[in-house]
């Protein structure tokens, strides 16, 4: 499950669904929501249950979701290798 952020308006939502197997993020859904902006990671979702949550409150720090493939099922997350990093609470 992600967050995710658009660049047209930095609007957030999550999608995705919790922990059953075969749970996915509707790509498509995100496309429409998108509407030609670009998605960036705000939060990745832990799936296993202990709230280890990886985190980027700073928009110009938070990796960028690759829209470039030809399936609407496969993305890529891409860091920059500069400055884009995710953070988990392990307090």
């Amino acid at each position: 499950m992600l967050r995710i952020r658009r660049s047209s308006d930095n609007a957030e939502l999550d999608f995705g669904s919790g922990l059953a197997m075969g749970e996915y993020v509707d790509w498509s859904a995100v496309d429409t929501w998108l509407s030609g902006s670009t998605a960036f990671v705000a939060i990745w979702y832990d799936q296993s249950g202990n709230g280890f949550d990886l985190k980027q409150s700073t928009a110009g720090k938070q990796p960028v979701i690759s829209n470039s493939s030809t399936s609407s099922v496969t993305r890529s997350v891409l860091f920059d290798g500069v400055n884009d990093v995710m953070q988990a609470d392990l307090a």
